[in-house]
């Protein structure tokens, strides 16, 4: 289960289902960074394609939400090349 707060910041949860949630893994997750090292940057090499790093960063900067978005914008901008 995932939410945008902290077990403790939902007050409509019940004790009982709070403390569940609280005992199991808490973590915050940001959006992803911008490294040409990072998974965005293989998914091209993975692909066999040379993408500058100038329209990776392009992507990268316009594409913010998520991995798979990056991703699944590199793949449509790769398949309208065919």
């Amino acid at each position: 289960m995932s939410s945008d707060r902290h077990p403790r910041g939902i007050p409509t949860l019940e004790e009982r289902v709070r403390s569940r949630f609280e005992g199991g893994m808490i973590t915050d997750i940001h959006r992803p960074t911008w490294k040409c090292e990072s998974r965005f940057c293989h998914k091209a090499d993975a692909l066999g394609v040379a993408v500058p790093s100038e329209v990776l960063d392009f992507i990268a900067h316009k594409v913010q939400s998520n991995i798979r978005e990056l991703e699944g914008a590199l793949t449509r901008i790769l398949d309208t090349r065919a």
